[in-house]
């Protein structure tokens, strides 16, 4: 079976967008999240979830956004788009977060 162009960035995007909250729990954002809360925001663990799930949110639409805007096209722009994709999954993550 071989894939055809479309397939191919398909899988790219794809693979991008899974990577970034697979690295993100490997390294512990949960915990960084709750030590953001105990420097910033004196243990106000909403507070710091809700800051760090816009934050991420915002670096993931810029990534897209530079994706559209910008002449990158080809596997980097999927690249670019899954990457983006994922940080703002990240940010949705950490903003449900601070609920529990």
């Amino acid at each position: 079976m071989t894939f055809n162009v479309e397939e191919k960035h398909a899988v790219v995007g794809a693979g991008a967008a899974m990577a970034v909250p697979t690295i993100a729990d490997a390294a512990g954002v949960d915990q960084l999240i709750v030590s953001l809360a105990d420097a910033a925001f004196e243990g106000d663990r909403g507070s710091a979830s809700f800051v760090s799930g816009i934050g991420f949110s915002v670096i993931g639409m810029a990534m897209i956004l530079g994706a559209i805007l910008a002449d990158i096209d080809d596997y980097l722009g999927v690249m670019l788009v899954g990457l983006g994709t994922g940080f703002v999954g990240l940010g949705i993550e950490s903003l449900a977060e601070g609920g529990n």
